[in-house]
């Protein structure tokens, strides 16, 4: 019975899409942790990431090489230093900032927007 009320909305879906969108910019600030750099592996993986840039402080190209070894369609470039965080956003779909500094007793959440230099440098390219 189930089955009878899922499939007329999967043959309209099919009747009214063509083609599949799977061309986005996906950014990663801050990317040169070990959990930064294993989501970019995933995100590399994504078969709907055309293009992925990583950007940090430091390391970056580096990881970006290492992903660039994985066969797939997904492009990836890597960004390192203030001065190239406006390359790195440029025409991004997603942006992912995967803050990394460990919260201590007293902190706001504003205390660690402060410290985390790469989230306040694409802020106010986004903004």
């Amino acid at each position: 019975m189930f089955f009878r009320v899922v499939r007329p909305t999967e043959v309209a879906t099919r009747n009214f899409s063509t083609s599949e969108k799977n061309n986005f910019k996906v950014t990663v600030c801050g990317a040169s942790g070990d959990i930064d750099q294993s989501l970019s592996l995933y995100l590399k993986i994504n078969p709907l990431v055309s293009q992925l840039s990583l950007y940090d402080l430091g390391h970056t190209p580096g990881a970006a090489v290492d992903l660039s070894h994985i066969e797939t369609a997904a492009k990836v470039k890597g960004f390192n230093g203030p001065e190239c965080l406006k390359d790195a956003l440029k025409n991004a779909d997603v942006i992912i900032i995967p803050a990394g500094i460990l919260r201590k007793s007293g902190m706001t959440r504003d205390d660690l927007l402060y410290h985390y230099q790469p989230c306040q440098l694409c802020c106010s390219y986004c903004l």
